[in-house]
């Protein structure tokens, strides 16, 4: 992997895969050398797979990242445990004793249940912290039954060809291509590779948690961040405790560590929790159950 392909990256995360062309202008490539470089990076495990995200708030569910902490001699036990948890649709593990689960649910009293049941795999597994992330005020309409059938299919293959998904829907390639696009365009669908972080080489993954002394100062924090880390990828900003989840590429240690210490100096910035992950696990299945349940719904 090169500096080519993280720009890349970022551009797919930025922009998200739905525009060949325009993805390769922006990278000064031919549309060829951009597509061989995303079927090498799928091929070399780089990139695990692509997928469509979407607001769940629109199907009724919310999403909070809990901070857990557990034993690490039953580091492994945990990880799989909580993973197979039925309302978890990300582990998020770092080096050390704790990790970042992606819990959805409906409600305060469902997120509860989330909580006792990752307390209750093993007695000294505990939830230290809540993070709610800031979403726009509007949550899209994705109620339309072929919408949803659509958003299923790209939610399980991000790739999966117009042809394709036609022949599946029984519909015409020309109108599945239009509603993809009307989603993607007014609907806040995103389709986003998902990366294999724990094997970046020659450019690992790391992500940092930065905690913020009001809700006023994201802007500006961003603004800030952005210009002192360079190779951040993604960026999730939280609104309760305020503050801002950024996935970034290390270039070295020396400078991964010269780049945190600045934002630790930040005027805004309460406090920095920094995650090198290791066995990080993603699947869509959550996802992929919502979706299922709003078409039976829908009939």
């Amino acid at each position: 992997m090169d500096r080519k392909d993280l720009e890349l990256l970022r551009c797919l995360f930025e922009q998200g895969c739905v525009d060949p062309v325009s993805l390769a202008s922006s990278l000064s490539l031919t549309e060829e050398n951009t597509n061989r470089r995303i079927r090498l990076m799928l091929h070399e495990g780089t990139i695990r797979f692509f997928s469509a995200f979407f607001d769940r708030r629109c199907m009724g569910y919310d999403t909070t990242y809990l901070r857990v902490h557990y034993p690490n001699r039953k580091r492994g036990l945990v990880m799989e445990s909580i993973g197979s948890l039925p309302d978890v649709a990300s582990v998020y593990p770092n080096m050390d004793d704790f990790c970042f689960v992606e819990a959805v649910h409906k409600g305060r009293s469902s997120l509860q249940k989330v909580i006792d049941g990752i307390e209750g795999i093993i007695h000294t597994c505990t939830v230290s912290a809540a993070y709610v992330p800031r979403l726009p005020d509007e949550v899209p309409d994705l109620k339309n039954g072929i919408h949803l059938s659509i958003l299923k299919e790209l939610v399980e293959d991000g790739l999966i060809p117009v042809k394709t998904l036609a022949n599946r829907l029984g519909s015409k390639e020309e109108d599945i291509r239009s509603l993809i696009e009307n989603m993607l365009q007014r609907s806040r669908v995103r389709i986003l590779p998902v990366l294999n972080e724990e094997d970046m080489s020659p450019y690992p993954c790391f992500s940092f948690i930065a905690t913020l002394d009001s809700p006023g100062s994201l802007p500006e924090a961003l603004t800030a961040m952005n210009r002192i880390a360079p190779m951040i990828y993604e960026r999730s900003p939280l609104l309760k405790p305020p503050g801002i989840w950024m996935r970034s590429f290390g270039v070295d240690l020396h400078s991964m560590d010269h780049m945190l210490e600045r934002i630790r100096r930040m005027p805004w910035v309460d406090d920095l929790t920094i995650i090198l992950p290791e066995g990080v696990r993603m699947d869509r299945s959550m996802d992929i159950s919502i979706l299922e349940e709003a078409l039976k719904r829908h009939g």
